[in-house]
């Protein structure tokens, strides 16, 4: 306009509006004007994904803000600019050396850089806040949480500070299934169309940004489809572990034998027919058809899932650091075993002893006092480990190195000063005896127990 400019405001699928900066004394017509908004997702076409394009409105009293650009940032007048950072808003802005070089630092410092830059971008926004009553159920405070990452927000408002209190275990919907270092998207309609995908996305996303935990564990070829790796990458890495239907994953490997009984022909016959592929005879190359079932399997079945996953994790604004640098892939979705296990993650989980009062056996009751101060002295240990040496105290406790959700921790009647410390891991189940008197004996004895393992003692 002549006067000055103005805020253009298009309606976007109805889940937000599109904001275009009209700079004074321009004459642009309205077509011009609105093709100054470039799409966040990078001109992506998928189905589905089109109200994943939400962009930063205007509050009263702030100054316009530009379109996105291509790198999922806003440029002009105090916007993001292709890195997160803010632009045009004082001296707080780096230059622009400082805003790109995220796209060549090393991947630790990549993330590190593109995440402070996004919550650069969110200074000016309303702080998030998530209320969790103590009081509640579980059931309660997981409706809480759901509902919360759930709702819509714009990019810019993820990257705002966040506060809450989150008490209690926070996830009891199995969004994800299949077995440790392979897992992908559950397959159940009922998730899809609860959009729980896309909520799952915005947790990775939001945590991420606030250096939270990680999503751990996920299957390298799910990985990748969600990601834009090629067909030829996605398909070389599936593995018959990425099929966490036994049924069919024992059905799909009979392809890699070389002869069939009739049984098994039917079997496969049948897989075959259902998932509209042609059946194999003798004379066919069966490698091929083992790569389209597998492939089917795993990623065909889920595409709708992966698509509604990715579309989450977009709204959050951490999409270009993903594309534009697939190194930091391993540190955003990084292998179980590489997870940092820290003495809160433990400590949580644990299930501790009380004892009894209704027994009139007092031979074989144990004192409150004994038990308190063997908690006391086992919960100093855990809190003082270090990463590796808690990984193994889980090795030795449930055969794994992370934690399960139920940790049973008993203390138990010594036989002497030699009985050591014994898990029971199918039971997940840790028995200390009631010998000791300091906390340096108790860490010691658990020192040489968690040695035990490498030779197999506590992997039953």
């Amino acid at each position: 306009t002549p006067k000055g400019s103005m805020e253009l405001e298009l309606a976007h699928a109805g889940l937000g509006k599109k904001v275009v900066l009209v700079l004074e004394c321009t004459n642009h017509s309205e077509k011009e004007q609105t093709d100054k908004i470039i799409d966040v997702n990078d001109d992506e076409d998928d189905e589905g994904d089109d109200d994943a394009d939400v962009d930063c409105t205007v509050g009263k009293g702030m100054k316009g803000i530009g379109a996105l650009d291509e790198g999922g940032a806003l440029d002009d007048g105090g916007a993001l600019d292709e890195g997160g950072a803010a632009e045009g808003g004082g001296d707080r802005s780096p230059s622009i050396e400082e805003r790109r070089v995220w796209k060549t630092a090393a991947p630790s410092e990549a993330v590190h850089l593109f995440m402070e830059d996004l919550r650069r971008g969110g200074d000016h926004q309303p702080p998030l806040r998530l209320t969790l009553n103590a009081g509640d159920t579980d059931e309660e405070r997981d409706g809480t949480l759901i509902s919360f990452y759930k709702q819509r927000r714009e990019t810019c408002q993820w990257a705002a500070d966040f506060r809450c209190s989150i008490l209690g275990n926070a996830g009891v919907t199995a969004i994800f299934e299949g077995q440790r270092e392979h897992l992908v998207l559950n397959l159940c309609t009922a998730i899809l169309e609860s959009d729980l995908f896309a909520m799952a996305g915005r947790m990775v996303g939001h945590s991420s940004i606030h250096g939270g935990p990680s999503l751990s564990g996920l299957s390298p070829a799910v990985l990748d489809a969600l990601t834009r790796g090629t067909k030829d990458i996605v398909t070389s890495k599936l593995c018959l572990e990425d099929c966490p239907e036994i049924e069919v994953r024992d059905t799909i490997s009979l392809l890699l034998k070389e002869e069939w009984t009739e049984a098994e022909s039917v079997r496969v016959a049948d897989l075959c027919t259902e998932w509209y592929f042609p059946v194999p005879t003798k004379e066919t190359n069966r490698l091929l058809p083992f790569q389209q079932l597998l492939s089917h399997a795993v990623l065909g079945r889920a595409n709708a899932q992966i698509k509604q996953f990715r579309k989450g994790i977009k709204e959050t604004g951490i999409w270009p650091l993903l594309t534009a640098r697939p190194d930091v892939l391993p540190l955003l979705f990084p292998r179980e075993t590489d997870v940092e296990l820290t003495p809160q993650m433990v400590l949580k989980c644990i299930i501790w002893p009380e004892a009894s009062i209704d027994s009139d056996d007092s031979e074989d009751e144990m004192s409150t006092t004994n038990i308190n101060l063997i908690s006391g002295f086992f919960r100093a240990f855990v809190k003082e480990a270090s990463s590796d040496v808690l990984k193994g105290l889980m090795k030795f406790w449930t055969g794994w190195e992370l934690p399960s959700p139920r940790l049973t921790f008993k203390v138990v009647r010594s036989r002497g000063h030699h009985h050591l410390p014994t898990a029971s891991t199918c039971y997940e189940r840790l028995r200390i005896p009631d010998h000791y008197k300091s906390g340096s004996a108790l860490k010691l004895d658990f020192h040489a127990c968690i040695e035990s393992v490498q030779s197999g003692f506590g992997l039953i």
